[in-house]
């Protein structure tokens, strides 16, 4: 038991630091390997493209977008037209509309005129309006950022700049802004938002996508050709968020993670419609979860412990994969699902890579091992040790070594009759044969009623019951596999020839008690036996068969322990030699429901025949024993014991106890 809980502990140990040591590994891999970021922020991409809800087309947000046909109208491409710009802005304002956002440069000057006239458009909006701006860090020219400085008063800068993920260039975050302390620009759609009196947040955020309009004609967000807007009438424009910005096939577009599920319209879009989205974002006070490192880290471990105990799993290789693919679609699933229930994002990538890498690592190392170490038990012992003990072996994953556990348990010895008789009349090889016949049955009945063969010494076996494993009903398993064992033996008789006319049956003796059981021997050569008392008693009581005239004896305790349903009848009180303490023993004879009417009446008539004989009425008694004597050999034994009480009546202090002076 001791060595038992030490393996246990340093099993435990080894798989903990085993689970702690590959979890490292994987969480440290994406630093590596940034494939493997790159894939994880992909499968997130997936389930944004996938699984964002609809939306109906935002309600406040309106784009003002330049176009090519926009461009087409004015005498040059680039810098926008400012006048053109200031007669919208102009429009705008008279229409009341509750912010302006100019998702636009103005790093350099155009024409004069038209600079001052938007220049003062600017500084005089009578709503909030956030104007782009960048910085030397984003590209700018020491004189852009001089003449932007200049342009853009510092209440109305928004920084423009997008944060694209280095590896894809998918945008996904929205940007805090440019700049420290009193200098500091807060990013665009911050700036739109806090200009409205939204508490916007002041560090950047992962980007929450407003899902598309269930109706295909309608866009997320109204979108109008700038050129157009001096057309529309002012009640379209009335207290909505107008963005403005550019909407050309090779300027300002960006990927999303729409590029997923490769969606022409969503995947390449123009920056203004994500700063829009953005904006959307902060004004409904949407927020994204993403895994923190500690959420990731609880993640691997879980599945990198799920794929060491599968590596160790005594199961088919078959069902060990099939585990670890399950529980590999399990977590994507659920990772989908909590995604599409609540918004969460949880890591897929690494835990997966975690429970296949786990699962590899523990079956080529240390599955690998202990199932190698399981072969070399199972076939070293199991020709020698029940199957129960070699399987609590290969649990425990040791070789047999010196030591025991006591515990209660039922041993039973059987002897054959006649045994001298047939070692005279059969060669060895003969009788070789002829015992690991009669072996073969018995041991197999052992085993099918949960007992082993602790040992077979010449015509001899002794058989235990209770261990390894625990058995509650070990009294109860031993002694129906002594009545089966018995009647399985004789039934040999109609397919052995033996010689002399000789008949096979065997004398058994029954004990129940406390026994060391474990494997004993020397440092070189042990066997799982069992030492104690109670086999001494098990196997004076099978010699007290001879005595009798019957064939199994059983203890008092092991009747005690055996429950219903099996029918004893007492024999006597004996002291057998080497024991001081007096047993009570019994005589098992099958079954109640087999015992007929008849018999029944033969053992109540031998139970009052053994009360008289112990009342020291032995006339009395040895007539009630003869009478049944006909059909019953140990009544026939009885009745001439106690006729030679009768003739020679035993002193005044005689107790009714047999005292046996031979085994």
């Amino acid at each position: 038991m001791r060595f038992h809980q030490r393996h246990l502990t340093r099993r435990i140990f080894s798989t903990v630091a085993i689970t702690l040591a590959l979890s490292a590994v994987i969480i440290a891999l994406p630093r590596v390997l940034p494939f493997l970021v790159l894939l994880e922020r992909q499968v997130t991409d997936l389930r944004v493209a996938m699984l964002t809800p609809n939306a109906a087309q935002h309600p406040d947000i309106l784009i003002l977008t330049i176009t090519e046909e926009s461009l087409a109208q004015l005498p040059y491409r680039s810098p926008y037209d400012r006048a053109v710009l200031t007669t919208v802005l102009r429009k705008l304002e008279a229409a009341k509309v509750r912010a302006v956002g100019i998702d636009m440069l103005f790093d350099r000057g155009t024409e004069q005129q038209k600079d001052l006239l938007l220049a003062q458009t600017l500084r005089n909006f009578s709503v909030p309006i956030i104007v782009g701006w960048s910085t030397i860090e984003d590209g700018l020219t020491e004189s852009q950022y001089a003449f932007q400085t200049a342009f853009v008063p510092p209440e109305n800068r928004g920084h423009i700049v997008l944060i694209s993920d280095t590896l894809s260039g998918v945008v996904r975050a929205v940007s805090a802004g440019a700049g420290t302390g009193d200098a500091r620009v807060p990013g665009f759609s911050l700036a739109i938002a806090g200009a409205l009196g939204h508490a916007a947040p002041d560090d950047g955020r992962p980007l929450v996508w407003r899902g598309a309009p269930a109706d295909t004609n309608k866009a997320t967000f109204a979108r109008f050709p700038i050129h157009s807007a001096t057309l529309l009438p002012d009640a379209w424009f009335a207290d909505k968020i107008v963005l403005i910005g550019a909407d050309l096939p090779d300027s300002d577009r960006h990927r999303t993670p729409y590029a997923a599920v490769f969606d022409p319209d969503l995947s390449n879009i123009p920056g203004v419609v994500i700063h829009a989205h953005a904006l959307a974002q902060f004004l409904e006070g949407s927020e994204r979860h993403v895994p923190s490192l500690i959420e990731e880290t609880v993640s691997v471990l879980f599945m990198v412990a799920l794929g060491i105990a599968l590596a160790f799993a005594v199961w088919p290789q078959f069902l060990r994969l099939g585990a670890v693919g399950l529980f590999i679609i399990a977590w994507w699933v659920g990772a989908f699902w909590v995604f599409f229930s609540y918004a969460l994002i949880f890591p897929v990538v690494m835990p997966s890579l975690g429970i296949a890498a786990a699962y590899g690592v523990g079956s080529a190392v240390v599955g690998g091992f202990y199932r190698r170490q399981q072969r070399h038990i199972r076939n070293a012992f199991e020709h020698y040790l029940a199957p129960a003990v070699v399987e609590r072996l290969v649990e425990e994953g040791r070789i047999p070594e010196q030591g025991g556990e006591e515990r209660e348990m039922t041993v039973w010895l059987s002897d054959l009759e006649n045994y001298s008789t047939y070692s005279e009349l059969l060669s060895p090889s003969e009788l070789v044969d002829f015992l690991n016949t009669v072996y073969t049955v018995m041991a197999d009945t052992i085993e099918e009623y949960n007992g082993f063969v602790a040992q077979f010494v010449g015509d001899a076996v002794v058989a235990a019951f209770g261990a390894p494993l625990d058995d509650p009903h070990h009294a109860r398993n031993a002694i129906e596999s002594v009545l089966a064992c018995k009647e399985r033996v004789e039934a040999l008789n109609d397919e052995i020839s033996l010689p002399g006319g000789l008949g096979l049956r065997n004398r058994y003796g029954v004990s129940t008690g406390p026994l060391l059981v474990g494997n004993i021997g020397s440092r070189r050569r042990l066997s799982y036996s069992i030492v104690g008392d109670d086999i001494n008693l098990a196997s004076r009581l099978e010699g007290v068969n001879k005595m009798y005239g019957s064939t199994i004896i059983v203890n008092e305790v092991t009747k005690g322990q055996c429950g219903e349903g099996i029918l004893f009848r007492e024999l006597d009180v004996v002291r057998v030699k080497g024991r001081d303490t007096p047993v009570r023993i019994f005589e098992p004879l099958g079954f109640e429901e087999n015992v007929s009417e008849e018999q029944r009446a033969g053992l109540a008539t031998f139970a009052e025949a053994l009360a008289q004989y112990r009342a020291g009425r032995f006339d009395d008694s040895a007539e009630l024993f003869e009478s049944i004597a006909a059909d019953d050999r140990v009544a026939s034994v009885w009745c001439a014991r106690v006729r030679a009480l009768a003739a020679d009546p035993p002193e005044a202090d005689w107790e009714p106890i047999n005292n046996l002076t031979t085994k």
